[in-house]
């Protein structure tokens, strides 16, 4: 096994793995994951190595990363890197100019030396900064800052201070520079940052041999002045430089071997790679410093078209630097279904699994900047019209027959894995179990083993084998093999995870971080949308198949993907300036289930979101446990036709913060423990469910302990809504359910409160008790009998200063035990002059009763709230008060006209803007067609061929 390199100027380089003699061997080096402490490279550093066979050095690998608490990197920062040669101990005495000493040191004027100490330098000399003789002779040499300084024989460095200790000549054998355009492949400097793993090729290789302690490479930041930050290079975790460096020994891929790959490398043979210590990766993708284009930008590609189905096993993980990417297919032409390309995780060659997993980016933290690795991960396999059907009807649990409502004999074969949904119970045994088909004749397709409980019909059946693209874990059960990244571009098209799961950095990361950066876009050539469609995430445990993906600035789409046994993901809103956010998400026709924890979940306010046609089925931890299904959070988001089924835990949608302008529309919650659930930092502002299907579900709607609004309209539902009012209880008195034609039935509305629920009754409803046969009147039903239960509403009364008004309802007091325990007789209550009160209650009496309550307001404010309100110990129909048929009486010679806007209240004029009374300016400035609709006096008066006006039967205008 050799660690091997890709490199361009291999004469046998051509892009393929399988070429003979088309790498270079390693030959030193140590990639073992980023240690999270960073050297400045405003200061030199050295890296001492070892070369483990002789040859031409022909390059290095360093990860070079910007430091400090500024994201931007200025333009002006290069780096520099030398490959130096040990001379031994130079004299360096203070003088001026100063004079370096030692013997026959072989110099030529313009070459570059540095010094290390084991003392103090000389004043005018800085261990490891690069200087330049100007030779003296074949023992002495002067220094001078620049090479033409020494070639010029001018500008010599005066040694002042003291010199003490043993001071060690370092001499640069070949050196080479990159721009920060070199290195991140990009002209933007906004939010740059990341970690660039990136080669160093040196024009003239230099001849090394393997004596230890003879060679070091040293690392500096070589220009610039900006205030904004230095540039770094990351440790390896041994505390040294994370870097690798070859030779121009050439060296063909055998299996096992460890790959880096500096130029572009595609994978056209079945192969195998491995690490060589604990924690490093098999694979090692550099960042693409030349084009990072998304056609362009991924350097590990797989042969397209394949010549066969090849089989890439990883004993480690890969890694990536900032702008590394893989690609596996295009979308012009997808990996073909006949020609599959296989991933298999197996185990590490050396060590345990990293935690980070089997597919990790190099990540690590300075001030408080989260270096995100703009990664890109391309897959798109050829997608199968056949993925999935659905259940004819119900499969009996204990026997292993299904029929599908569709024929797949066409393309379904014995031997193909596949996935029942829609069990019959909420948690069952065999929620993990993929079956393969042993029989299928026509719709009916026999399975290897037996059901472990029914099936319902209509739910669906889909095939896991028919992908292009497998990527699959062969290691250990309970490993957890994430694919890591903070994507700049992802693409998931057709793919199989087995056993896989798809992730980012974790809330928890995100959370610590001052300003996370996640995959900024840098040009717009340069990052897409991500998307994951038509593929399978299967992993059985409680873990998202995709999870905590920072959404990208262009948002994100997740559609028609299959994910038995593990959550579809979760997504995280990370804002990085104010006009810097998350884009919007798309999640479309998505199956899956049976699975711990949300079905999909939105950390963080993501904005105008559209979740739709999505079936999941048999979700949750259990009753009572805190995750929804659809866990969610934000503004004006979109619920569209979703099937929730069998949810056994807390919400088939569940809020997990503060959420305003939600709607649900369409879709069915059934056979599920709670509904909806809303709660104290979980509050529904202005949330809209519409046209949705209840049925047979514990609790429709919930609350956890709450003490904050809620206000949440239900409109035409189909099956009656139930709203479990028990916690409602501690939500503020402002808290509405209210619920819009309950069961589809007209008419059928009512009003949940924290302290009650007003029902509308009458003509054709189930209550059809009203005061005036025909309408309809409002039953209340207190819940309390400490907070009263009411209906406010304001009345303009225009300028009734001390004049009497009178405002009156009906009132019926159902049953005699409504005043038999606690209790406040119902109240007909009046606020005139904006805090003045007057109440009149009920008598204890049953039947309809008047409740007067006249009034005289002091003041002209213009408007009156009224409340009519219920209070009792009383239960269910003992509780019931009926109220109808309002009589408001204005005071005589008192028209109301609030048209002017002259009368104001709470900040704003009083409305609505009305006139009881209209004045001539009324009727003069009224448009002609107002007055001379069909049947009025106007109609019959235009219509006159002759018209006369009439007084006391005197003519008084006749045209």
């Amino acid at each position: 096994m050799a660690v091997i390199i890709s490199d361009s100027t291999n004469a046998a380089y051509d892009g393929n793995l399988s070429t003979v003699n088309g790498f270079y061997r390693v030959e030193a080096g140590e990639i073992v994951t980023i240690n999270t402490n960073l050297f400045d490279l405003a200061t030199p550093r050295t890296q001492a190595v070892t070369f483990a066979n002789a040859g031409n050095c022909k390059g290095v690998v360093f990860a070079i990363q910007f430091g400090g608490t500024s994201q931007n990197i200025p333009s002006d920062r290069d780096v520099r890197v030398d490959l130096q040669e040990i001379k031994g101990t130079a004299t360096l005495p203070v003088a001026s100019p100063g004079i370096v000493t030692y013997a026959t040191h072989g110099l030529s004027d313009g070459d570059c030396v540095s010094f290390a100490t084991a003392g103090t330098l000389p004043t005018g000399v800085v261990a490891n900064v690069a200087y330049y003789a100007y030779v003296i002779g074949v023992d002495t040499f002067y220094l001078c800052p620049t090479a033409a300084d020494a070639i010029a024989h001018t500008n010599r460095i005066n040694f002042t201070g003291t010199s003490t200790g043993t001071h060690t000549l370092w001499v640069t054998r070949t050196t080479t520079t990159k721009t920060w355009e070199d290195i991140s492949g990009q002209t933007n400097y906004l939010y740059n940052c990341g970690d660039y793993v990136t080669p160093f090729k040196f024009a003239t290789p230099y001849a090394v041999d393997t004596n230890a302690g003879k060679w070091r490479f040293r690392l500096v930041q070589e220009a610039g002045t900006s205030a904004a930050g230095s540039v770094n290079a990351n440790r390896a975790s041994s505390g040294g430089l994370y870097y690798a460096t070859w030779c121009d020994t050439q060296i063909s891929h055998t299996d096992d071997d460890q790959m880096i790959v500096c130029d572009s490398v595609t994978i056209d043979k079945t192969c195998s790679f491995g690490n060589t210590l604990t924690n490093d990766p098999c694979i090692l993708i550099c960042s693409n410093g030349t084009d990072i284009s998304t056609d362009n930008v991924c350097l590990l590609k797989w042969e397209n078209v394949p010549a066969a189905s090849y089989t890439m096993t990883i004993k480690g993980n890969i890694q990536y630097g900032t702008h590394g990417g893989m690609r596996i297919g295009t979308s012009a032409q997808p990996i073909p279904l006949a020609k599959p390309a296989l991933i298999v995780d197996a185990l590490p060659l050396v060590g345990a699994y990293p935690s980070s997993g089997s597919y990790a980016p190099i990540t690590s933290y300075t001030g408080n900047c989260y270096h995100s690795m703009k990664n890109s991960l391309f897959m798109y396999g050829e997608i199968s019209a056949t993925r999935e059907t659905t259940l004819a009807a119900d499969a009996a649990g204990g026997q292993k027959v299904i029929v599908t409502s569709a024929d797949m004999s066409a393309s379904w074969t014995a031997g193909d894995l596949i996935y029942v949904f829609k069990c019959d119970a909420a948690i069952y045994t065999d929620q993990y179990v993929i079956r393969t088909i042993s029989k299928i004749v026509g719709t009916t397709i026999t399975l290897d083993v037996n059901l472990g409980a029914k099936r319902l019909a209509g739910g669906h059946v889909i095939n896991m084998s028919k992908y292009a693209i497998k990527w699959s874990n062969a290691a250990v059960a309970n490993y957890t093999p994430y694919i890591l990244g903070n994507w700049s571009n992802l693409v998931i098209s057709g793919v199989s995870f087995y056993g896989k799961l798809l992730n980012s950095l974790s809330v928890a990361t995100v959370a610590t971080v001052a300003t996370p950066l996640y995959s900024y876009p840098d040009a717009a050539n340069a990052q897409t949308r991500p998307l994951i469609e038509y593929s399978l995430g299967y992993y059985k445990s409680a873990m998202s198949w995709i999870g905590n993906f920072p959404v990208h600035p262009s948002g994100m789409t997740v559609q028609y993907n299959h994910s038995p046994g593990s959550t579809i993901g979760s997504f995280l809103n990370v804002a990085v300036t104010s006009t810097i956010k998350s884009g919007d998400i798309l999640i479309k026709g998505n199956i899956g289930g049976n699975v711990h924890g949300p079905y999909f979940n939105m950390v963080g306010l993501l904005s105008n979101s559209i979740i739709r046609d999505n079936y999941a089925y048999n979700t949750g931890w259990g009753a009572g446990s805190g995750y929804g299904v659809f866990q969610f959070s934000g503004y004006k988001t979109q619920f569209i036709d979703n099937v929730i089924f069998g949810h056994s835990g807390n919400g088939a949608y569940c809020p997990g913060g503060a959420n305003i302008g939600i709607t649900i529309t369409g879709g069915s919650i059934t056979k599920c423990n709670i509904g909806i659930l809303a709660g104290s930092t979980a509050p529904l502002l202005n949330t809209t469910m519409t046209n949705v299907t209840f049925s047979t579900n514990t609790k429709d709607v919930d609350f956890t302990s709450s003490g904050v609004a809620q206000d949440l309209n239900i409109n035409s539902p189909t099956g009656a809504v139930t709203v479990n009012t028990a916690n409602f209880l501690t939500s503020t008195p402002e808290s509405f359910v209210r619920v819009t034609d309950n069961n589809d039935v007209t008419n059928a509305d009512m009003t949940y409160q924290p302290y009650g629920i007003i029902t509308r009754t009458g003509t054709s409803l189930t209550d059809t008790t009203t005061h005036t046969a025909g309408g309809f009147a409002a039953r209340f039903e207190s819940l309390s009998s400490t907070l009263p239960l009411e209906w406010k509403f304001t009345i303009p009364t225009g300028n009734i200063q001390n004049k009497t008004m009178m405002v009156g309802v009906w009132c019926n007091i159902n049953n005699a035990a409504y005043w038999a325990g606690t209790n406040q007789l119902p109240r007909l209550t009046i606020d005139y002059d904006n805090g003045t009160t007057a109440y009149v209650q009920a008598a204890q009496a049953t039947g309809w009763q008047f409740l007067p309550l006249p009034f005289t307001p002091l003041t002209t404010y213009g408007q009156i709230t009224v409340t009519v309100s219920t209070m009792t110990d009383a239960t269910t129909s003992d509780a019931y008060v009926y109220f109808d048929d309002f009589k408001t009486l204005f005071p005589a010679e008192a028209p109301l006209d609030t048209q002017t806007m002259d009368l104001w209240a709470n900040g704003l004029p009083v409305t609505p803007p009305i006139a009881t009374v209209l004045s001539a300016n009324d009727v003069w400035s009224a448009a002609t067609s107002t007055m001379t609709g069909t049947g009025t006096i106007g109609e019959k008066v235009s219509g006159l061929k002759t018209p006369k006006l009439l007084i006391g039967g005197q003519l008084i205008l006749s045209k």
